[in-house]
């Protein structure tokens, strides 16, 4: 369920969307899996969130830095081996969290302050419990306007459709 806008954007072929992701060379099982969510530098601060996902972009450059040098700030490493992966998705599995078209918002915020009713219900908790929801309504991901960029939070397994040779990445 996504906006006019936001299909403007992206690179549709058969209902499907290309995404991009980057990523160690060696794939367990040659798969993408969200699974692995929390185990690099910079996610590691949202990793007792329960709706692990694997984060993919539409364009090359809107990937964060971090996430294009995961040993960026270790002592005597200044190379970060990533590869680039496409993977599609079908369109109608990906939800848009910023125009939230099914108002998925105030239960979101409902069940979030039944667990913790004076913690701020900020943007990561926000992202945290609508994928929550969507996931029960069955959508494999959520597409986000994320800073100056766009992401899409995937939270199922993929298989890439298309892997590059291992771009290094010096600091």
């Amino acid at each position: 369920m996504l906006s006019d806008n936001i299909r403007a954007l992206l690179h549709i072929v058969d209902g499907k969307v290309k995404l991009i992701h980057w990523g160690p060379a060696e794939l367990e099982g040659g798969i993408i899996h969200p699974k692995y969510f929390g185990s690099n530098k910079y996610t590691r601060d949202l990793r007792s969130r329960r709706d692990h996902f694997s984060m993919y972009y539409i364009r090359d450059a809107d990937a964060e830095a971090p996430v294009l040098a995961q040993c960026y700030t270790q002592q005597g490493c200044d190379r970060a081996r990533k590869v680039r992966y496409e993977a599609e998705l079908a369109v109608a599995q990906v939800y848009e969290f910023n125009l939230d078209p099914l108002g998925l918002y105030p239960e979101a915020e409902a069940r979030f302050r039944r667990e913790l009713p004076n913690a701020p219900f900020g943007p990561n908790e926000q992202a945290e419990y609508i994928g929550q929801l969507i996931l029960e309504l069955g959508y494999k991901a959520m597409f986000v306007e994320w800073r100056d960029s766009w992401r899409v939070d995937v939270f199922t397994p993929l298989l890439p459709s298309q892997q590059d040779d291992v771009i290094l990445f010096r600091f």
